[in-house]
């Protein structure tokens, strides 16, 4: 099992619709593609700093994420989600993970 982590930094202002334009534009199609939602977290906004949004996704193997993958760029619904991250985000980042075997997440 692979673990899709996407790290987005957010200005605390624009937390709340990262959060709304995540749920509505991105995880659907996420999901209708064949990716499975884990969980979506933050860190805390009163830091004074950006905050950071994981939202994690979880795919059987590498064929089937180049698979999904292909099928989200393909999905024009994509475009509106694109377009409200760049507007949203400072910045982000895109890591991969395999669960150990001591993770609740097995």
């Amino acid at each position: 099992m692979i673990y899709v982590l996407d790290d987005m930094e957010v200005e605390p202002a624009n937390v709340h619709a990262y959060l709304e334009a995540f749920e509505t534009l991105c995880r659907p199609v996420a999901e209708e593609n064949g990716q499975e939602f884990v969980g979506c977290l933050t860190t805390p906004r009163a830091i004074g700093e950006p905050v950071r949004v994981t939202s994690v996704y979880r795919v059987p193997d590498w064929s089937r994420w180049n698979e999904i993958r292909q099928a989200v760029i393909l999905d024009p619904r994509s475009a509106a989600w694109w377009e409200a991250r760049q507007r949203l985000c400072v910045r982000g980042q895109r890591r991969f993970a395999e669960a150990t075997p001591s993770s609740p997440l097995l």
